[in-house]
């Protein structure tokens, strides 16, 4: 198993696309996964991972959102399109030392980005394993195929393509 490179902050895409392909382990690639309270909401709250399987992340550390601040800086960023979780991520960037964000959204990442920080997906995710010595190329490939075909994570087969590339070039 590679070191933990990272404090990373959670928005509820990656948490469900890696459970439901039975890797949120690859979530101690982390130092610290930050993951507001209105994440948790929309994942544990909504019976869509259990409660269990995200307590025994022991490197997880919940925030409690506040609604109005978040509101505010929203409002002063023009971030008003995106969804309560995602905006919380997003508030908690700008107050936290941490840069990424683990998001599978194309608006989220954007976003990030605008607010200097980085996104890194599921796929991303997977490739870190990989890159870390946590599991090998070929479970890599795997996975990431396992992941476009077993979750609920709309990706194209022409993006998967393009992961397993970048997998195999930096191997």
């Amino acid at each position: 198993m590679g070191p933990e490179v990272d404090d990373a902050i959670a928005d509820a895409g990656p948490l469900l696309h890696l459970y439901e392909i039975d890797r949120l382990s690859f979530l101690h690639l982390f130092s610290v996964l930050h993951v507001p309270d209105a994440v948790w909401d929309e994942t544990v709250g909504r019976d869509r991972i259990p409660a269990e399987s995200m307590e025994q992340l022991d490197n997880l550390r919940r925030h409690p959102d506040d609604a109005a601040q978040v509101r505010a800086f929203i409002a002063r960023e023009d971030l008003g399109h995106l969804q309560y979780g995602e905006q919380a991520c997003l508030w908690l960037l700008a107050r936290q030392q941490a840069a990424l964000v683990l998001t599978d959204d194309l608006a989220v990442r954007e976003a990030v980005k605008q607010q200097g920080g980085t996104p890194v997906g599921s796929l991303g995710i997977i490739i870190r394993a990989s890159r870390t010595g946590r599991i090998d190329t070929e479970e890599a490939e795997r996975l990431l195929r396992r992941l476009h075909e077993n979750s609920s994570l709309f990706v194209t087969d022409a993006i998967v393509d393009i992961a397993i590339e970048q997998l195999k070039r930096r191997s």
